[in-house]
């Protein structure tokens, strides 16, 4: 269907006063996607700093554990912010920042959809995982001791989810609805299509795990009984902080390998269509939000038993694996022999993507660890 551009509120920007406090105002009122992204990106990098002490203090930990006096719930506290850090400090405000930042430019528009509901999103998510933080520090969380600050990490982590649901409503919005008149859907470069599909993902998603976060909490704040208080917090809501789930935080990133690589080639993309059925492949991983649950591979018993283990398997970790390889594949494509001497700048993001592959392989083999393979 044909679009057609939002007016720009780049004119909205607070440019009448001048100075320090007047530029710190434009930012913290802005609504220039691009803007609005760079903050995203720039304070995830800086919870990309917490989320390496703590991995460092866990690294020092599990090398000597007389090296530190670290009770068993200070470790799994511990462990709560590594993965609260990664997936809603690092890996989700991140792509959702390069998301807000290129997506509405590679569309033709010149500004994000519901551009000041991305910038709430951007303070309830900042300030959400500052309380996750606080609180954690606090003797909260999961395994937290002081029952209030368990409290203040489950509204922490709703305001982190309710902020990042608002950012990829407006990424998903601006891609199907803020196109250049004329451009079908089809013809969006591959990153905007990621975006598009990584943000969807999260819209279908994020939900499901702020509902069981909203039970998780009125249990713990109440009667205490039903999920387990704070040591059940990980057991309910740890889905949503491991695979298959966080297969859909890094699409973005697939996304950008599979731009990346046409753009060294300086040629368009041969096979768009094939790129984009493999981001398509990896957000089939969004269907374990369904059942929340780490699908292994037993392979034991009867036929019968083998396959009903090997297909949930192969749908929440191996077709996501599929995807990657697929776009990675289409990606060396697009490099023919005659551009031999550009293949250097695309070395570090394809070692990106092989990182990433990799993650998901070692994934899928741990998986395999109950299976009778002598």
């Amino acid at each position: 269907m044909t679009t057609v551009n939002l007016p720009s509120t780049l004119g909205a920007e607070a440019t009448a006063d001048s100075g320090f406090l007047g530029s710190v105002a434009a930012w913290l009122t802005t609504t220039d996607h691009k803007r609005i992204g760079r903050l995203f990106i720039g304070t995830a990098s800086l919870w990309l700093l917490a989320f390496v002490g703590v991995g460092v203090l866990l690294g020092f930990e599990r090398i000597d554990s007389k090296a530190f006096t670290l009770n068993e719930g200070m470790m799994t506290q511990l462990f709560a912010a590594s993965k609260t850090l990664a997936s809603f400090g690092v890996m989700v405000p991140l792509m959702l920042g390069f998301s807000l930042a290129l997506a509405p430019t590679q569309v033709g528009s010149r500004s994000v959809m519901f551009a000041r509901n991305a910038m709430l999103g951007f303070y309830l998510w900042d300030i959400g995982i500052a309380v996750v933080v606080a609180s954690l520090i606090g003797n909260g969380g999961p395994g937290g001791g002081n029952a209030q600050m368990v409290d203040l990490y489950l509204l922490g982590l709703a305001l982190v989810m309710l902020g990042l649901l608002a950012a990829a409503v407006s990424v998903v919005a601006t891609v199907l609805s803020a196109r250049t008149a004329g451009t079908d859907l089809a013809d969006v470069p591959s990153f905007a299509w990621s975006s598009m599909v990584g943000s969807i993902s999260l819209v279908l998603t994020l939900p499901v795990a702020l509902g069981t976060l909203i039970f998780v909490a009125v249990d713990h704040h109440y009667t205490r009984v039903a999920f387990e208080a704070n040591m059940g917090i990980m057991k309910w809501l740890g889905w949503s902080m491991s695979q298959p789930q966080t297969f859909l935080y890094v699409i973005p990133a697939i996304g950008i390998l599979a731009e990346l690589a046409p753009a060294v080639a300086r040629r368009a993309q041969p096979l768009r269509g094939g790129v984009f059925v493999g981001v398509g492949l990896i957000s089939v991983a969004l269907l374990g939000s369904v059942t929340q649950t780490v699908h292994g591979l037993a392979w034991t018993g009867t036929l019968i038993d083998k396959a009903k283990s090997f297909v949930p398997y192969a749908l929440f970790n191996l077709l996501p694996i599929l995807g990657v390889v697929v776009v990675l594949a289409l990606a060396l494509f697009a490099l023919k022999s005659d551009s031999i001497k550009m293949i250097a700048p695309f070395i570090p993001a394809f070692l990106g993507g092989g990182m990433i592959l990799t993650a998901m392989l070692g994934n899928a083999l741990q998986l395999i660890s109950s299976a009778n393979l002598a």
